[in-house]
């Protein structure tokens, strides 16, 4: 994300403000329909046994990360002054989604299912989040 575009120092947190927003508002969007908001490709199916413990919770039987609500509860963003971080910074949450988003050897042995949904270094948010960030960009760019 590229703010150096925007001149003014108060529109920059502006537009730090309504992307990070937008973004959280597009995460939860995806997630709510069983979709990636990094790939943009649709989570795999729960498996039985899980899919039960989700039904018999109340949680539902959908792919979309929410058991009890306390991870996705959790995903926000920090602003700092080069840009900012979309995360879970709760430490207990942020680890259920660190197996989820890494897909590490420790979340495999886990069961824990790769369920991508906030970039990796060297990745981006899917073309339709990354296209109305830039819009936002450019909105507060010739202000």
């Amino acid at each position: 994300m590229d703010l150096t575009q925007i001149k003014k120092p108060s529109q920059k947190k502006k537009a730090k403000d309504e992307i990070g927003t937008y973004i959280l508002k597009e995460i939860n969007k995806h997630l709510n329909a069983s979709r990636s908001p990094v790939s943009g490709e649709s989570f795999k199916k729960l498996s039985p046994k899980y899919k039960a413990l989700k039904k018999k919770a109340g949680a539902g039987s959908r792919a979309n990360l929410l058991l009890d609500g306390d991870m996705r509860s959790q995903i926000t963003f920090e602003s700092y002054q080069g840009g900012l971080e979309i995360g879970v910074f709760d430490e207990t949450e942020a680890q259920k989604a660190d197996n989820h988003n890494k897909n590490s050897a420790k979340s495999k042995n886990t069961g824990v299912p790769h369920r991508p949904f906030i970039p990796k270094k060297k990745e981006s948010f899917n073309e339709k989040i990354t296209t109305g960030v830039e819009q936002i960009l450019d909105k507060y760019s010739k202000e």
